[in-house]
């Protein structure tokens, strides 16, 4: 992490859609970031804002049939925010196994973190929140 902000790398910006406890739709705008902290480690900050475009980003949506059903498995288990280990566990697989899952899936989105997988996988339907 300290790497990455002391090359100064832009951060990752993305829009997400959450429910309101009212039942209406809500934009908000992530952006992250790391920053060094005075013990020089790394910090991530993720820092969220209602949107000002209110509808659908321009990117292009990904096709279920770019993801195999095993990728589509891990993606879910990202959504409910289990870790590595605990997706192995829960799919009978290996920690490799799953971190190469990881990989594919940010290859195949397009996306720079987990999160912007989860992200991208819940704008385009891949994958939803029980």
């Amino acid at each position: 992490m300290q790497v990455s902000c002391r090359e100064l790398r832009a951060p990752h910006r993305f829009e997400m859609i959450v429910r309101h406890p009212d039942g209406s739709d809500l934009w908000l705008e992530a952006t992250t970031f790391v920053v060094i902290d005075q013990d020089d480690r790394g910090v991530v900050v993720h820092m969220l804002a209602e949107s000002v475009s209110q509808g659908k980003p321009e990117a292009s949506v990904p096709d279920s049939r770019i993801a195999t059903r095993r990728e589509l498995d891990v993606l879910a288990m990202l959504a409910e925010g289990l870790s590595t280990a605990e997706i192995a566990s829960g799919l009978g697989l290996s920690s490799a196994t799953v971190r190469n899952h990881v990989q594919n899936l940010l290859f195949k989105l397009g996306a720079h973190s987990r999160a912007e997988a989860v992200i991208v996988g819940l704008k385009s339907g891949l994958v939803r929140l029980h």
